[in-house]
């Protein structure tokens, strides 16, 4: 990612903005950042994504379901060391 803008470095960043090459992690960490947001009491309709290509909004709306299903599965347990994990890669 672009090094004068690290994603999430700032916890009271209200807006963002990312470039950097394909394979770079943006999408990752963008739905990382999604996530918190709403963990954080963010309604949805509050939070606005731009992206440049339909493909790309797509596979982040792909990813951030995919994420976000497979913690139904989970227990309690399982659940609470993955946001313990999200936490640790926003902390850096």
């Amino acid at each position: 990612m672009n090094s004068n803008h690290s994603l999430g470095s700032n916890k009271n960043e209200r807006s963002i903005w990312v470039t950097a090459n394909a394979g770079s992690g943006k999408t990752h960490n963008l739905v990382n950042r999604l996530i918190r947001l709403l963990l954080q009491g963010i309604s949805a309709e509050k939070i606005l994504c731009l992206t440049y290509t339909n493909a790309a909004a797509s596979e982040m709306y792909e990813r951030l379901l995919i994420r976000l299903g497979s913690w139904v599965m989970k227990t309690d347990s399982e659940l609470q060391k993955v946001l313990a994990k999200l936490e640790e890669d926003f902390s850096g």
